[in-house]
């Protein structure tokens, strides 16, 4: 599976949705679409993406409520 290099700004076909939160970056969202869209008919969108990491995040946050890395999510 190739991954879009995100450090090329004319490279990135997908940005960060206006009201997500500052931890979701344009490279994550190309990430979570290029490993979940092979599971997908219909071409997954940004915001597919953050509604993606965001259920993921809450679903650690009740695992896990304690854990650092979700501190301000």
């Amino acid at each position: 599976m190739q991954i879009p290099d995100a450090s090329d700004p004319e490279r990135r076909p997908f940005s960060v949705p206006a009201g997500s939160p500052g931890w979701i970056t344009d490279e994550l969202i190309e990430r979570t679409i290029a490993v979940w869209q092979r599971f997908y008919a219909a071409p997954l969108t940004a915001e597919d993406a953050v509604e993606m990491l965001m259920r993921v995040s809450h679903l650690l946050g009740v695992l896990n409520p304690n854990a650092a890395l979700l501190k301000g999510t």
